[in-house]
């Protein structure tokens, strides 16, 4: 199989004397350099040295022996001087050696360039003979070049000759195979052909062992499934494992990596405390240089794991050999990474054990009660490996479960683990209260605040429920509880506290009790570090600004917190779209569209894998929708909104109040833009006018039934008059200045322009002071009349001109911008796309969702230097300088 890139390493003779190429055994180094020499064409001498070979009267008789082709009399000579070996300067010897290739320089019969491939150079141990082979290797001639294969590398001194550019090195990192290499591999050996997903799990297992890929691949010819564990099934694999690797070390360093083969990965300190000594580094860095299967998993070369397959057949070793011994050093391992925070690890190995007292305090310790909110997935995973019996017996896990039921949307599941969660809490209560029971881990806890901290959980876990189920008033009493009650005195969960009394207040339509929370929540969020809770709190509050009247401030305070949240590393935080939808809505409000299509190419890439779908309604679809519609993109909103119901359906089915969002009365808006009202009638027949079942649903639904009612020519001033007074004492300013403008165009269409000139004025004035923008202009052909008539009357008349002329770029600058600027990005994008290689697209997804270094060089099976390497040249092919500047680049191009 042509391996394009190390051939030209390897062809790289006239700049370098020597080339290694190192790496574990199953790599391909020998048949790297055989495919080399077929395709060069170059004479070339082989030498496959063994342990035979580690003296230098040996090494040297073979080495000349492979001469002899080229000039007998040297080989000759050779062997005669070798036989007095106890006599012999094997640095004298080798400075007659190149004195006499010097001298066959000048020959016509010598070849132009001469390979001399010295195969398995880590069986020389000699020093001696490595002080020779140095020699040599400084002073031959030039036509000389030699190529050596090692598992380690012997004292030449490598780091020297690299400084110089003297030597070139072929490693491990750069032999395995990606994946696309793993299945050309497979169909030319084997004619095995693989679907893409048995694709990815074999390179998973195998990482691109080349020993490995071929053996598992025979395996899956003779019928075992890809699926599972390839190891486990293939005696040849293991004894290839046996024979290549271990066998072949000393028994302490064997002892140490059945050790070390306990846990998913390791540094120095664990090492030593698995070991009960204190060489850990030096242990480690002997491994390194043993080549023996190690990854390192960071930059600074602290920690490591071995690879996958490798870890694997050592447990399974080490299990054979003495279960006991496994037991032991997993309690220990165990014991070390709880003691150094390190709970995700030793909550892995703990469930391995399937040791549940221990699990459930490791996993208590792990998920705290708030974070669960945001990590449901993993912790659902990790769930699924705990027996029923011990979830129920135990409040923290029971509370997890009940996470988990309720982000999917199982209230009824939910509600049921809360109950248990509650009974259990109880229990215990009277049980400290009847004798001096101290005993936490009987429940699979810490300490005593454990339980008021599951206790407080639970609670706002069915305010949320209740919450989004309609019941604000039970919402907000039980977080109210929480608030009141000492014992909850955990500030994350105050802040979500603080967070839900927003929610339930903007769904009850008090605009300006909500602002107060959401600042309360805000600060709280950010002392305690909470990035979530900063994004959920700026969900509340912004809407809540901009339907208070304050557009300005509300942007003010999305941009500062995403650079706040860019400080702290969260900007890429699953729900962080949500913050950009707002940011893009308040945009478009005050008419930087420029602006909120930047923000919108951003927004493209916070898709639905690990975000609330509540927030994508709001994030990915109405600020896009509305965006559109502003720029009379109606038949592409159009086409948003039939995605989003398809949306709504999948991800909450008949439970249309979990979702708070009709798709049909934002489809029949639309609908209206283009002149058609069939839609919009048919919607009101289906609805029932008190169909929101929150009152700030309610009231819009209010409003949006006034001008279908106006539509029909009915009269809607009394039900305008009502909503205006609601609005105006509950702090809802824009719904205010709505009634107004929906009042001018009732009397326009009226035909009485006095009421229409005298209503417009006061939705003017009002709107003046929030410097609201696209609420006035977006019915542009019943406005510019009035905004004229305001200016000869000296009505705002600077707002009035203002709002004239972004009428007028919107309708001669702003389509001709985006159609440019849209071909410009395919262009662009384009070219990228050839230019990005297929594994560093699959880099930047990984960044993309958030993944650091060392994650996507897990996923990926790659070393951190290799993944460094990719992101240097994504930086180059995009043109920017940081992780950021990349991401935001590849969604505005929509790499992502």
């Amino acid at each position: 199989m042509p391996r394009c890139s190390l051939l030209s390493k390897l062809d790289n003779y006239s700049s370098n004397k020597i080339t290694i190429v190192t790496a574990p055994a199953g790599y391909g180094k020998s048949t790297l350099v055989c495919l080399w020499l077929q395709k060069s064409n170059l004479d070339y001498s082989w030498f496959s040295i063994d342990e035979k070979d580690n003296s230098p009267a040996v090494f040297w008789a073979y080495f000349c022996e492979g001469l002899r082709k080229y000039d007998n009399e040297l080989a000759q000579k050779a062997a005669l001087l070798l036989q007095q070996s106890d006599k012999i300067d094997y640095c004298e010897f080798v400075d007659w050696l190149l004195e006499t290739l010097i001298k066959l320089t000048r020959k016509r019969n010598r070849p132009p360039k001469l390979v001399i491939v010295l195969d398995d150079l880590h069986c020389i141990s000699n020093k001696p003979l490595i002080e020779s082979i140095n020699r040599f290797i400084d002073y031959m001639p030039q036509w000389v070049y030699i190529v050596a294969t090692c598992r380690q590398i012997p004292d030449l001194s490598v780091s020297h000759r690299r400084s110089k550019l003297q030597l070139n090195l072929i490693t491990r990192n750069e032999l395995a195979f990606d994946i696309d290499e793993t299945s050309s591999f497979l169909y030319q050996k084997l004619m095995l052909k693989l679907e893409k997903e048995q694709l990815t799990e074999l390179y998973r297992q195998t990482e691109g062992w080349a020993a490995a890929v071929q053996l598992s691949g025979l395996s899956i010819k003779a019928g075992s499934c890809v699926n599972n564990s390839i190891l486990a099934q293939d005696d040849l694999l293991s004894d290839f494992l046996f024979e290549q690797v271990f066998h072949q070390l000393d028994s302490q360093i064997k002892e140490i990596l059945l050790s070390m083969s306990v846990v998913p990965r390791f540094c120095a300190e664990l090492c030593n405390a698995l070991n009960d000594f204190n060489q850990g580094r030096k242990i480690i860095d002997q491994l390194l240089d043993a080549n023996l299967l190690l990854v390192s998993l960071d930059d600074e070369g602290k920690w490591f794991r071995f690879h996958a397959l490798f870890q694997e057949w050592l447990l399974g070793y080490l299990e054979n050999e003495s279960s006991h011994k496994l037991v032991k050093l997993r309690d220990n391992a165990i014991q070390w990474l709880d003691a150094n925070q390190f709970y995700d690890e030793a909550l892995e190995i703990a469930l391995l054990k399937k040791d549940w007292e221990w699990s459930s305090l490791l996993f208590s310790k792990a998920y705290s009660t708030l974070s669960q909110l945001h990590s449901t997935r993993e912790a659902e995973h990790i769930l699924k490996l705990f027996p029923a019996s011990i979830i129920e017996s135990r409040p923290q896990l029971a509370l997890a479960k009940a996470i988990f039921h309720f982000a999917v949307f199982q209230y009824n599941e939910a509600n049921d683990y809360l109950t248990l969660v509650d009974h259990k809490v109880e229990e215990a209560k009277s049980k400290f209260a009847l004798t001096s029971f101290s005993d936490y881990s009987e429940y699979g806890l810490n300490n005593q605040n454990d339980f008021f901290a599951i206790e407080g959980a639970s609670k706002f876990i069915r305010s949320h429920m209740a919450r989004f189920s309609g019941d604000t008033q039970l919402a907000s009493s039980l977080c109210d509880e929480i608030l009141r009650d000492s014992s909850f005195d955990d500030p994350r969960l105050l802040c979500w506290c603080y967070c839900g009394l927003s929610a339930d207040n903007f769904l009850n339509d008090e605009m300006l009790v909500c602002i107060d929370y959401a600042y309360k929540s805000l600060s709280a969020a950010k002392q305690v570090g909470d990035g979530h809770c900063v994004i959920a709190s700026l969900n509340w509050l912004l809407s809540a600004l901009l339907h208070n009247g304050k557009p300005q401030l509300a942007e003010k305070i999305a941009l500062e917190n995403l650079a706040w949240l860019k400080e702290q590393a969260m900007e890429c935080l699953p729900d962080i779209g949500v913050l950009y939808s707002h940011l893009m809505s308040l945009q478009r409000e005050l008419n930087k569209l420029d602006e909120a299509w930047n923000t919108y190419q951003i927004l493209q890439r916070h898709k639905a894998d690990r975000t609330d779908p509540r927030n994508n309604i709001n994030g990915k679809y109405i600020a896009s929708i509305q965006l559109f519609a502003s720029c009379n993109q109606v038949d592409e909103a159009l086409e948003l909104t039939t995605e989003l119901e398809s949306y709504i359906k999948s991800n909450f089915g008949a439970q249309k109040y979990v979702a708070g969002f009709d798709v049909c009365k934002v489809y029949a808006g639309l609908q209206l833009k283009k002149g058609k009202f069939q839609t919009l009638l048919q919607w009101t027949k289906e609805q029932s006018e008190q169909s929101g079942i929150w009152r700030y649903q309610y009231e819009n639904e209010r409003l949006f039934y006034s001008i279908v009612n106006m539509i029909k020519g009915n009269d809607v001033l009394a039900l305008l008059d009502n909503i205006e007074a609601v609005s105006e004492r509950r702090g809802v300013t824009k719904r205010v200045i709505e009634t107004y403008l929906i009042r001018a165009q009732f009397f326009v269409f009226k035909g009485d322009q006095v009421k229409a000139k005298l209503a417009f004025f006061k939705a003017l004035e009002l709107s003046a002071s929030c410097d609201f923008v696209s609420l006035m202009i977006d019915e542009a052909s019943v406005i510019k009349p009035l905004l004229k008539l305001a200016i000869t009357e000296n009505i705002a008349s600077e707002y009035c001109h203002n709002l004239l002329h972004e009428i007028k770029k919107r309708e001669s600058l702003l389509a001709d911008k985006i159609n440019a600027a849209g071909n410009d990005k395919l262009m662009v994008k384009e070219n990228l796309v050839s230019a990005l290689t297929p594994r560093e697209v699959d880099v930047l997804r990984l960044i993309g969702k958030g993944y650091t270094n060392k994650e996507i060089s897990e996923r990926l099976s790659l070393a951190a230097s290799t993944v460094k390497s990719h992101l240097n040249n994504i930086y180059s092919k995009l043109n920017v300088k940081r992780r950021t500047e990349a991401l935001i680049k590849s969604r505005e191009l929509e790499l992502l």
